[in-house]
């Protein structure tokens, strides 16, 4: 009996079957058997396995008639013998000593499921799926189903080794042909007694065609496949309702989290992809979904309104007025089914969404129908009119002296002393500021214009406007970057890490600068490798918003307000907390504290500040400590003034910090963990300069005494990263500026 059983169903991969055989002939793992079913491949696949495998005790060749995949791997699951299962495709690979690492966690822990890493690979590219990124599907450790629902961004069977006794409790299921392995690998997740995540590479997932042939097999076979989630979407219903080990409200959270996975990732885009040709049956399948899902549920599932009250109006012009009547239908039962809080919070998100919905499902006239699915047409396709005119615009001559400021949000302070500097030096230059999306066109298509006839773009941060366009010859792009210093990785630097953005969209946000701006000459090449351009074009010339650090005026007058807006504030030795966020562009927005202020130890005289990162939407454990207030209405700048003391993780505010030579405590109780998710450009523990802190403990024990600044730690740390910093940054970055207009 082996220990482990490898399954790889087969039909027609003649071109790709030699590379999965050879990667299972390299394992590290030797007490293991390959059984290969053949499922009636018309192609050479059967002759190129059996010349493959011959000599080779370990592999197991089953040919029979083409039943289906499901078919396929239930006959090797019957015909096998290991204490593990584990599943491989026939064009996909296994890393070298991914049985071995998978078989080793699984009897180290006494788990009865384990997985790893999945990579994607497209000839010599390889990457990790943006969902899995994003969901930290990869965070080593134990976990359950019920508090990791990340778990469901990998429902395919790959990259997991099982016990007998979990796949033998379910099938793959012979009659569904689209999702089937989501039947088995939900009965896994549900059944496991326990479920660990290793930290190595198991799978590399081969990507065969592009996204295009996907988009038009949904198109030929939509129809069928919504069919077939409905029947999995049934079946794990059943699975999980039946389950003795989960209490009723934790099988309800299993199954929302499931159902907004399918949802998000199979069945609304299939109906997307099909509103036009098929938009009555696409109606008609949601309708059945959503009687499947228990009533009560159907507000708990943000995939739902997301999708159905508001994407799918973007779609609405290609409905046909014929089939009307059912689109209005199912919106009205898909807003019964909400509750008054959720529309509320929902509404005052998507406010537009919200008033187009209210005019669709009044309106009784084909003719009104016409002109809003115009106004819809013209919406959806407002990316492609900016672009348009864009190019259009940069006929125009170019505004030599126009020098303008970008930013997706509606903060203007990074740029206000380098305007002031501008404008001291040059009598000529002229200075806009295009700052976050407006709802009115005019003054969209006025920020194209003003984008295309610049002479100078500055932006301090990621702005998507220009992604898709191509400067102006002539025109010169200039990024002076929000943060000072370079801690967190970020950019091209970071594209390895969990918290990474896809490198697609890293180029198109970063190829046309043609130069940046960092604090110090240590950090040039970091600034070069995040942005992937040339040492050279990178200048070590400070911040601009770093200047204010400098001005002793500008401290007493800061510190000065805050005082005043918070009289408690007066005569307390003042603590701010200032931590950064933590999680990709969705998980952000929600922030959990790692410190619980509700048990550290605050003495009498002291006040501890908190000043969440400005993406952060919602705080889950806010504190109730009397001595521990949030200020979200001041600048961190006005609050660094006023402070006698920083307390931060793995903020780049310990930059700007430094500038004011003032005491630091570095809180790194996660700092493993974050470094997993983002990555540090250097070894954070080696050069910070304050105070380092793990425990609450030891938060309460640094807090109860007289801290002082160590210069000379100091003094390293600011040689490294701050010799750009010398309160001139703004007249060195206008000098840049004036050079490149005249």
């Amino acid at each position: 009996m082996s220990s482990v059983s490898v399954i790889v169903p087969i039909y027609n991969t003649e071109k790709y079957i030699l590379d999965t055989i050879k990667s299972l002939k390299k394992q590290t793992f030797k007490d293991c058997e390959f059984i290969l079913v053949n499922d009636g491949s018309t192609d050479n696949s059967l002759k190129v396995i059996e010349n493959a495998v011959q000599n080779d005790s370990r592999f197991i060749v089953i040919n029979t008639k083409n039943h289906g995949v499901s078919s396929a791997r239930n006959t090797g699951v019957k015909n096998s013998k290991g204490e593990y299962i584990c599943f491989v495709d026939s064009d996909d690979m296994l890393s070298d000593s991914a049985l071995e690492n998978l078989f080793n966690l699984a009897k180290n822990t006494s788990s009865d499921l384990v997985y790893g890493r999945m990579k994607r690979v497209n000839g010599e590219l390889e990457w990790i799926v943006d969902a899995h990124k994003k969901h930290n599907l990869y965070t080593t450790g134990e976990k359950n189903i019920h508090s990791n629902p990340e778990l469901f961004m990998s429902i395919g069977p790959a990259a997991k080794m099982y016990s007998r006794e979990l796949i033998e409790k379910t099938l793959f299921p012979k009659e569904i042909t689209f999702g089937e392995d989501q039947v088995v690998v939900f009965s896994a997740y549900v059944n496991a007694k326990k479920i660990m995540c290793g930290d190595f590479d198991v799978y590399s997932y081969r990507v065969r065609g592009t996204g295009d042939s996907l988009t038009q097999s949904t198109k030929k076979r939509g129809m069928l496949f919504l069919a077939n989630l409905l029947e999995v979407a049934k079946k794990n219903r059943e699975e999980i309702m039946s389950n003795k080990r989960w209490s009723y409200s934790e099988k309800q959270s299993i199954l929302s989290n499931y159902y907004n996975r399918l949802i998000t990732y199979e069945f609304y885009p299939i109906v997307k992809n099909n509103l036009k040709n098929h938009s009555k049956k696409s109606m008609m399948y949601t309708n059945d979904l959503l009687k499947i899902i228990p009533s009560d549920m159907i507000s708990k599932i943000p995939a739902i309104r997301y999708f159905y009250l508001y994407d799918i109006l973007n779609k609405f012009f290609v409905i046909p007025t014929i089939h009307m009547n059912k689109f209005q239908e199912m919106l009205k039962m898909i807003e019964s089914k909400q509750t008054k809080k959720s529309m509320l919070i929902f509404n005052r998100k998507y406010p537009r969404a919200s008033d187009q919905r209210e005019q669709i499902l009044i309106n009784k006239s084909k003719n009104k129908f016409f002109l809003m699915k115009v106004k819809t047409l013209m919406i959806s396709q407002k990316k492609k009119i900016y672009d348009l005119c864009f190019n259009l615009f940069k006929l125009l001559p170019t505004q030599k002296n126009k020098v303008v400021f970008v930013k997706s949000s509606n903060s203007k302070n990074n740029f206000l002393l380098l305007e002031k500097k501008l404008k001291e030096n040059s009598e000529k230059v002229v200075i806009k500021f295009l700052t976050s999306p407006q709802l009115i066109w005019r003054n969209e298509i006025k920020k194209t214009y003003d984008l295309a006839t610049a002479k100078i773009i500055v932006a301090d941060d990621y702005y998507n406007k220009l992604y898709n366009v191509n400067l102006k010859r002539g025109t010169k792009y200039i990024q002076i970057w929000h943060g000072l210093g370079a801690l967190k990785k970020f950019g091209h630097s970071a594209l390895e890490k969990g918290d990474s953005m896809p490198i697609e969209f890293e180029k198109k946000a970063h190829r046309q600068y043609s130069t940046a701006i960092c604090s110090s000459i240590e950090t040039v090449p970091y600034f070069a490798e995040a942005f992937n351009m040339d040492k050279n074009k990178v200048l070590p010339l400070g911040s601009s918003k770093s200047d204010i650090f400098f001005s002793p005026f500008a401290h007493s007058v800061e510190k000065e307000k805050v005082l005043n807006l918070y009289p408690i504030l007066k005569n307390k030795k003042i603590v701010l907390y200032a931590p950064t966020y933590r999680g990709g562009p969705n998980e952000r927005k929600n922030f959990k504290h790692t410190i619980d202020w509700d048990r550290v130890i605050i003495p009498k005289d002291t006040i501890i500040v908190i000043k969440y990162h400005g993406c952060v939407e919602k705080v889950i454990n806010r504190p109730n400590n009397k001595s521990v207030i949030e200020i979200n209405n001041i600048d961190i700048e006005s609050l660094m003034f006023a402070s006698d003391l920083l307390i931060t993780d793995f903020s780049s505010v310990i930059f700007d910090y430094a500038l004011l030579k003032k005491p630091v405590i570095h809180h790194l109780s996660d700092i493993e963990e974050y470094d997993s998710e983002r990555g540090f450009y250097f070894e954070i523990e080696e050069y910070i300069f304050g105070y380092k802190a793990y425990t609450d403990m030891e938060i309460s024990e640094l807090l109860d005494h007289n801290l002082e600044l160590d210069s000379k730690r100091h003094k390293i740390f600011s040689d490294k990263f701050l010799t750009g910093c010398d309160g001139t940054s703004s007249d060195k970055i206008s000098n840049v500026i004036l050079n490149m207009i005249n």
